[in-house]
C-alpha cells in the first residue's frame, strides 16, 4: 500500500506516513471514494490559488499565511488556536492565501479547520498535509480547498503525476514541494505548475534559507515559485526578494505573534517596497 519514495530509515517520515495511511483507510470506510467524488462535483469551484499568487505581481511577493497549532521541531505553537480569529487577522494583514495544516498527530491539525476557515474568509486555502492518496485530494476539494500540498520526496513519480492531474480535474491546483535539484526535476516531469521550495530538511528538520537561494534560479520563469519555512522577519524577506519568487509561506513566526495581522502587514509592505 505504501507508494512513497522517502528514506526508509527516517523514523519521523515512517511514522507520519503510516499514520496517514491509517487515517485514509478509516475515512474511506466511512465515506467511499465514489460518494466523495459526487460531493466534489456538487459544490462550486474554489477560488484560484494561482490567481491569488499572480494578481498584482508588480507589487512584489505574496504571503501564504499558515495556520499551524504545532510542529515536530517546535512542539506546541499556541495553547488556544482560535482559528476563526486568526484567519480573519491574516486576511486583515494582507495574506494572499492561507495554508491550513490538517495533519493531527504531529501538527495539531484537523480537516474540519478548512471548513471552519471557509465560513469567515474568501481567500484560497491550501490543504497542507502528507497527501498520499487521491482520496485526500478529494477530501480537500469537498471541504472547499483550492490547493493541496504534494511533497515530491514522499511520492513516487507516477503517483505525483496522478495527484497533480486529479487536482486539475477537480478545479484545484497543487503546490508541489521540493528540497533539492532531484526533486525539482521530478516535479517538472510530473507537470507541476506551482513549486514550493522547503527550506526545512525533512530528515534533520533543520532550516536553511540557502536552499531557496540555490534552487529558485533553477525553476523556469513560467512556473510559480514559493519559498517555505524559516522566514522569521523582514530581514529574511529582504534576503529572498531578489530571487524572482512569487510568494512566501510563513507559518511559525505568525503563529507565535501576539498580533499576527500587524506582523503580516509589515511583511507584505516590505515585500512590496
Amino acid at each position: 500500500m505504501n507508494q512513497t519514495g522517502f528514506p526508509r530509515d527516517n523514523n519521523f517520515l515512517l511514522d507520519v506516513i503510516n499514520l496517514t495511511w491509517e487515517r485514509v483507510r478509516r475515512a474511506e470506510e466511512e465515506l467511499p471514494l465514489d460518494r466523495l467524488l459526487m460531493v466534489c462535483m456538487d459544490i462550486p469551484a474554489p477560488p484560484s490559488f494561482t490567481r491569488a499568487l499572480r494578481d498584482g505581481r508588480h507589487e512584489g511577493l505574496k504571503v501564504i499565511a499558515e495556520v499551524k497549532a504545532a510542529s515536530p521541531s517546535q512542539g506546541e505553537l499556541v495553547k488556544d488556536l482560535r482559528l476563526e480569529e486568526r484567519v480573519v487577522a491574516y486576511e486583515r494583514g494582507g495574506a494572499a492565501a492561507l495554508s491550513i495544516l490538517t495533519e493531527p498527530f504531529f501538527f495539531g491539525g484537523d480537516l474540519d479547520f478548512i471548513s471552519r476557515a471557509k465560513k469567515v474568509t474568501s481567500l484560497p486555502i491550501l490543504r497542507k498535509d502528507f497527501i498520499l492518496s487521491p482520496y485526500q485530494v478529494c477530501e480537500a476539494r469537498a471541504r472547499g480547498a483550492s490547493s493541496v500540498l504534494l511533497i515530491t520526496r514522499v511520492l513516487e513519480a507516477s503517483v505525483l503525476r496522478e495527484l497533480i492531474a486529479l487536482s486539475r480535474r477537480l478545479q484545484m491546483e497543487s503546490l508541489v514541494e521540493i528540497h533539492d535539484e532531484e526533486d525539482l526535476e521530478k516535479a517538472m516531469r510530473a507537470g507541476a505548475h506551482i513549486i514550493g521550495i522547503n527550506n526545512r530538511d525533512l530528515e534533520t528538520l533543520e532550516v536553511n534559507l540557502e536552499i531557496t537561494e540555490r534552487l529558485a534560479p533553477l525553476i523556469p520563469t513560467p512556473l510559480i515559485r514559493v519559498s517555505e519555512s524559516g522566514i522569521k522577519n523582514i530581514q529574511d524577506v529582504k534576503r529572498l526578494k531578489g530571487l524572482q519568487l512569487d510568494a512566501l509561506l510563513v507559518g511559525e513566526t505568525l503563529m507565535r505573534s501576539d498580533d499576527p495581522a500587524a506582523l503580516l502587514s509589515a511583511l507584505v509592505k516590505e515585500e512590496g517596497a
